[in-house]
């Protein structure tokens, strides 16, 4: 299956030889009340007695306004060195630490498609998280295709996970963030970067130690955090992220993916992963395209969990 995630190739055997060294040590995954899903519920460990105390770790920074916005981050290497991400910050940021979503958008074309593509995606979450209280990170794929520029393996830099951590570097230091908190989603391409995240751990910034979970639309595993294994490799892998880390799995019913991330979920599965714990499996009627429902569906998953280091 050929990825629309890179136009890299992937050195796979040494990422997957370097796993067990490159991960920092295992977090642990807290799970939260259902209360945590809306804003009312976000407190400091020392809020109300009434309400069940929540994890936090406030990034504690400040400046950011509440809204819509584009903002620019700076990777050298990497285009001209600014590359735009989109953001959204709930009217109660000033109040208090919240959680954060970061959104990886689909395969777009060309780098004028990829640029709306991230604000659309922006824009379809934004109801969600004004009404949920939390902020969104949306990045621009820096690939000439519009698609997303992944490292060969560890130390491979520049690449779009460079500027995927320094967006969220950036979000942080403008916006009190919760860092329990930190969740991911991505569509498509953006799934298969997700995933990569999450297992390989190729931006320590942003991997399986300091997320509290992640979702993914038609993502899936051999176009890129398993590519070029054998189906032995891929299990290797797997078993050997130090926590089953929660990951929903969403797919349309007439997806061609729609075997893949079926067999996906059976190898989480094999893996140590626990249906409707730790991994969330749904089939929703369509094709290759982000489910109308897709934010409201994934944040009912994700915003059960916290981690902590």
């Amino acid at each position: 299956m050929a990825s629309k995630a890179t136009g890299r190739a992937r050195c796979v055997v040494g990422a997957f030889l370097a796993l067990g060294s490159g991960l920092l040590a295992a977090a642990v995954t807290v799970s939260l009340p259902e209360t945590a899903c809306t804003p009312a519920s976000a407190l400091f460990l020392d809020g109300l007695e009434s309400i069940p105390r929540l994890p936090v770790d406030d990034s504690a920074g400040s400046g950011g306004a509440s809204g819509a916005f584009a903002a620019s981050t700076h990777v050298a290497g990497i285009g001209n060195g600014t590359q735009t991400w989109y953001g959204y910050a709930p009217a109660l940021t000033l109040q208090r630490p919240l959680p954060l979503v970061l959104l990886l958008h689909g395969g777009a074309g060309s780098p004028a498609a990829a640029d709306t593509a991230a604000m659309q995606l922006r824009d379809q979450w934004q109801p969600l998280a004004a009404a949920r209280g939390f902020l969104l990170v949306v990045p621009v794929a820096g690939g000439n295709a519009g698609g997303w520029l992944a490292p060969s393996g560890p130390g491979d830099h520049p690449s779009d996970y460079d500027v995927i951590s320094a967006a969220l570097a950036d979000a942080e230091s403008m916006y009190r963030v919760n860092r329990t908190r930190r969740y991911g989603w991505g569509f498509s391409a953006g799934g298969h970067v997700m995933h990569d995240l999450a297992i390989n751990g190729f931006a320590p910034t942003f991997s399986e130690p300091n997320m509290a979970a992640y979702a993914v639309s038609a993502g899936l595993l051999p176009a890129l955090a398993c590519s070029g294994m054998t189906s032995a490799q891929c299990d290797a892998l797997l078993s050997a992220v130090p926590r089953p880390l929660p990951v929903l799995i969403r797919i349309g019913s007439s997806d061609a993916y729609q075997p893949y991330a079926a067999a996906d979920r059976n190898r989480f599965l094999a893996n140590g992963w626990t249906s409707d714990s730790s991994l969330g499996y749904s089939v929703f009627s369509g094709g290759h395209v982000i489910d109308a429902g897709e934010p409201a569906a994934s944040w009912s998953f994700l915003c059960r969990f916290a981690t902590i280091p």
